[in-house]
């Protein structure tokens, strides 16, 4: 199987199944990360910050 380079992750906090910040930390340092949410507190803030790129509240 070919593999890609993700360049881009857009993920949510909370996902059926996974834990949305759990992947994101899982990701490696060059890849950017954008969090669409609907949890805008500042724990979950504070817990993505060093990875964020983007953080859209929807």
């Amino acid at each position: 199987m070919d593999t890609n380079k993700v360049d881009l992750l857009v993920a949510d906090v909370k996902m059926p199944h996974v834990d949305g910040a759990e992947v994101i930390r899982r990701m490696p340092e060059d890849v950017g990360v954008m969090v669409l949410s609907a949890y805008n507190t500042e724990e979950v803030k504070h817990k993505l910050f060093k990875r964020l790129v983007v953080f859209i509240l929807r």
